[in-house]
């Protein structure tokens, strides 16, 4: 694979068929797959949960907020936990309900019966309230936030979550290829890695901090909650 080609695999989504696909990529890269559409039987796609997940760091959960296989999808939800738990891998949680915090409090309810107090979890592309940060740190100390494109479209949403939070809980995501930078030069139409110094930038500026100090902590609370062994 040449490194053009590695670039592109690692920026953006490969649709896989079956499960002998994922076996196959497993071979070659450490990848995180999001299962889609999820209007689909979730017990179909609950596969991965059992053989190929112990090969991962992590957990990954997409639930969809409608109504549709809620009672198949909260199954596959603890199902995941508890395999989270088994192999002590950190859990990462994608909560885009904002309207009624519907999907957020079902989460935590779940959470809390299921999930030790001090287990580590990523908020993925956090765009929610002080109250709602506060809200997982509570139950769930060692919980990171990661911070995307919304942090430069909705900044004023979250400038007081920024600012109540350490840079030993934040981590800045690219989301690539998606949630490209506003206003960025060169006709740019995916995200890349890079561009999170967009995102740092903005984090420097809420916080009255060195733009070197944010990429420095933050890449270290990475390192740290998923064991990179970066120093």
């Amino acid at each position: 694979m040449s490194y053009l080609k590695a670039c592109d695999s690692l920026t953006a989504p490969i649709p896989l068929q079956n499960k002998q696909e994922m076996q196959r990529l497993m071979q070659m890269i450490h990848i995180q797959p999001t299962l889609k559409p999820l209007s689909y039987d979730v017990n179909q796609s609950i596969w991965f949960t059992d053989d190929t997940m112990k090969r991962w760091r992590l957990v990954k959960y997409h639930r969809d907020i409608s109504e549709a296989q809620q009672g198949a999808q909260i199954a596959l939800f603890r199902k995941q936990l508890l395999l989270a738990m088994e192999l002590q891998k950190p859990m990462v949680i994608h909560c885009r309900d904002l309207v009624d915090s519907r999907a957020e409090i079902d989460f935590l309810a779940i959470m809390k019966a299921v999930v030790p107090c001090f287990h580590r979890i990523h908020c993925h592309c956090f765009k929610g309230s002080l109250h709602q940060m506060w809200s997982w740190k509570r139950y769930f100390p060692n919980t990171v936030f990661g911070f995307a494109g919304a942090l430069l479209r909705q900044g004023f949403l979250l400038v007081p979550v920024i600012r109540a939070l350490t840079l030993s809980h934040m981590v800045l995501e690219s989301d690539a290829p998606y949630l490209i930078p506003p206003n960025l030069k060169g006709g740019h139409t995916e995200s890349e890695p890079w561009m999170v110094r967009e995102l740092a930038k903005r984090l420097a500026h809420i916080k009255d901090l060195p733009l070197a100090t944010v990429l420095k902590e933050t890449a270290l609370t990475a390192s740290h909650f998923y064991d990179l062994g970066l120093e």
